[in-house]
């Protein structure tokens, strides 16, 4: 039987090096491969997610995984002054983030930093906004990354995840789309389809908005909430540092 190109049973550092090296060969395409497999709701997603998470005037805005800088560009057209910050350990998909703030001419609200999840390189307390949009699910160790954005988050402050499971009933349809026409547009458009069936599983087999919640709450979060988007497969997950 051949053997995953990218498979989730590696060590922790494994997995790690395994993500980044997949990260890197997409990133070209990144994009675009997500506006085909979301329908182009994606965009809208990471939206509206902020439309609920906004209130107040936040100074400092961390996003974690933060890919090619789409959630942390949004950022700044909904929190006047803010300052963002965006990190990934994908070189080569920041430096697609960089040339985005550079054509919208925000470089000076939006700083990008190579690093890890599991290791957030700021001090305790620093942000007002730590949030991840659909990059926890490619972490190696859910509850260690979790555990640093509420390290460097602010007492007070809030922690927002976007995510996407397929463990809830999301539609005959929707499942029959993602499971098998979303395989045949990644052979078509991506020069690495056996990535995207890897994120793929990573929908397949990530918790679901219930248990995720749970999760954050064991951690130490308080008032956890959710919000299920349409058709059901992404949510978004809110909660407080106490």
């Amino acid at each position: 039987m051949k053997e995953k190109k990218y498979s989730t049973s590696k060590t922790e550092r494994d997995y790690s090096q395994m993500v980044k090296y997949m990260f890197t060969r997409i990133s070209g395409r990144y994009d675009l491969m997500n506006r085909l497999l979301s329908f182009g709701r994606d965009i809208n997603w990471r939206r509206k997610s902020l439309e609920i998470l906004c209130s107040g005037e936040p100074k400092r805005f961390l996003d974690v995984a933060c890919g090619t800088g789409d959630l942390g560009i949004l950022a700044v057209d909904f929190y006047p002054g803010v300052k963002v910050f965006g990190i990934d350990f994908s070189e080569k998909m920041l430096s697609l983030a960089v040339r985005k703030v550079k054509k919208g001419g925000i470089s000076d609200s939006v700083t990008f930093i190579a690093g890890d999840a599991l290791f957030l390189p700021f001090r305790e307390g620093t942000f007002d906004i730590t949030a991840v949009a659909f990059g926890l699910r490619n972490v190696p160790n859910r509850e260690k990354a979790l555990m640093e954005m509420l390290r460097v988050t602010k007492k007070g402050g809030k922690i927002m995840v976007l995510e996407m499971s397929m463990k809830r009933d999301v539609g005959i349809i929707y499942r029959a789309y993602f499971r098998y026409l979303t395989p045949i547009i990644a052979k078509i458009f991506s020069e690495d389809p056996d990535a995207y069936l890897y994120l793929i599983d990573t929908v397949t087999s990530f918790p679901d908005s219930e248990e995720l919640k749970w999760e954050m709450e064991k951690i130490g979060l308080h008032s956890v909430k959710i919000h299920r988007f349409w058709p059901g497969i992404t949510y978004l997950i809110i909660g407080y540092k106490p």
